[in-house]
């Protein structure tokens, strides 16, 4: 270590002891080693690299790529002829300027339209225009899971359609979304829009059956059609707090967010980073160089005697209109201690699991943090000598307790044999088939993480 660095690191030092009222002989008495920097470890080639996070921690979603890309797949069926006839409450026939509008406001940005039935054809420039017109729609087939294969993950893709797939090319679709977007820590968002409708609706229930249906100007009795949003986090976002500025007074329109990022602040919810109080045998050592609430290093003051210390955190809804899948107080909670091993990676230390005690507790407290996390430990059956430690606690949802906001089950209909007059084309045919699926899909591959607190403990030259 240069004289530099150590210099750097004696001033650390001294501002962690300032801040925590000790004078400097008490903090030689207590601590009469060196607390290094572990900000950077020396490879072979001794050259600094940062340290990793661990696996499986709290995620930030990528910022919006300096050029955006948006792919526009028109499901162009016959069964979508019918959102273009009616003039009155017809936000349908607005959705190619809107989109191209939605795709151009971005500074440096591109977007392509593609019309698709079974196969995927791309639009020329302004031909898009025609998707208002009833006879574009001339395709029998439709495969979603076409559009899937084709979809650039660095793109934000946006697929109109009117979510019609069978039982099992819907089960093929979600598996394909895990595979390709779930995996790579990417959203998929679902706008869904009540449109005036006069059209067949084809092959619905067990054998089927077409209707004609005209909802005419009957707000109650529009039919829904939907975008399928598909891309990054920050480009689902963008493309969501765009869509809130469309007039469409007279239309009902929710949506519903498939991802990880869900306990991220949004319009619908407030969550409050996690941050340590009532700090008991811990001292701060602020030499990160990724230093933050969430990632902090800490000493331990004396081995022989528990840790222990408060994380308060704030999760809340701003209304009853609540688009994502978590529930307000159904949360679990984990921690896991994890080692820097010689390969250059986090090992998680399975047989440490049960030292780390937690308790969750409801605080019920309106006007601050309602939640509170505690955590306990003893250093020395705990931490591994001669490693740099990491203790990861964290607050997740409840598995059993995710579900679905209420308007799935108010527009879905059960793929049964129906007879013509108890036909509703209001509702959408096994909607709430298709959005189990990919929240299932979703939280097979992981689990949103609500708030989460990293405490790393150098132990290498205890």
């Amino acid at each position: 270590m240069n004289l530099y660095r150590v210099a750097l690191t004696t001033v650390f030092l001294l501002i962690a002891i300032i801040f925590s009222g000790c004078e400097f002989s008490e903090f030689l008495d207590e601590f009469p080693r060196k607390v290094p920097s572990i900000f950077a470890f020396n490879v072979d080639d001794k050259v600094e690299k940062p340290l990793s996070m661990p696996p499986n921690c709290m995620k930030s979603p990528e910022p919006l790529p300096d050029k955006f890309y948006m792919d526009v797949y028109w499901d162009t069926t016959i069964s979508m002829q019918g959102f273009t006839r009616l003039s009155a409450g017809n936000v349908y026939r607005q959705l190619p300027d809107i989109l191209s509008d939605f795709g151009n406001s971005f500074k440096d940005s591109e977007v392509h339209f593609y019309r698709f039935g079974e196969k995927i054809v791309p639009v020329d420039d302004r031909e898009h225009l025609q998707f208002r017109n009833p006879d574009v729609y001339s395709d029998l087939i439709t495969s979603f899971g076409n559009v899937i294969d084709e979809a650039n993950p660095s793109h934000l893709s946006v697929v109109v359609t009117d979510l019609f797939e069978s039982n099992a090319d819907w089960s093929n679709v979600t598996q394909k979304c895990r595979e390709k977007f779930f995996s790579q820590h990417l959203s998929i968002a679902i706008i869904g829009i009540k449109n005036s409708f006069n059209g067949e609706i084809f092959d619905v229930g067990i054998n089927a059956a077409n209707f004609s249906y005209d909802s005419g100007n009957d707000p109650v009795r529009f039919r829904p059609c939907y975008l399928f949003l598909m891309g990054a986090e920050s480009q689902v976002r963008a493309f969501l707090e765009k869509w809130k500025k469309v007039d469409a007074s007279s239309n009902e329109i929710q949506y519903v967010v498939f991802s990880e990022y869900c306990s991220l602040p949004s319009d619908f919810l407030r969550v409050s980073n996690a941050k340590a109080i009532d700090k008991k045998n811990l001292l701060e050592n602020r030499t990160l160089l990724k230093s933050e609430e969430q990632l902090q290093e800490v000493v331990i003051v004396d081995y022989t005697e528990k840790v222990s210390l408060k994380i308060p955190f704030k999760f809340s809804f701003n209304s009853e209109d609540k688009n994502c899948l978590l529930s307000e107080n159904a949360f679990d909670k984990r921690a896991r201690i994890f080692v820097w091993n010689d390969e250059g990676e986090w090992q998680v230390q399975d047989d440490k699991q049960d030292n780390l005690r937690l308790a969750l507790t409801d605080l019920n407290d309106e006007t601050e943090n309602n939640h509170l996390l505690e955590l306990s430990f003893n250093p020395q059956s705990t931490l591994l000598p001669g490693r740099i430690n990491l203790i990861q606690v964290q607050v997740i949802p409840e598995k059993n307790k995710l579900s679905l906001p209420e308007w799935i089950s108010d527009w879905d209909m059960g793929n049964i044999d129906i007879a013509p007059e108890q036909f509703n084309g209001a509702k959408t045919v096994n909607l709430k088939k298709i959005t189990d699926s990919l929240k299932d899909s979703l939280f097979a591959q992981t689990l949103p993480i609500i708030t989460e607190l990293n405490l790393v403990i150098d132990e290498r030259k205890k």
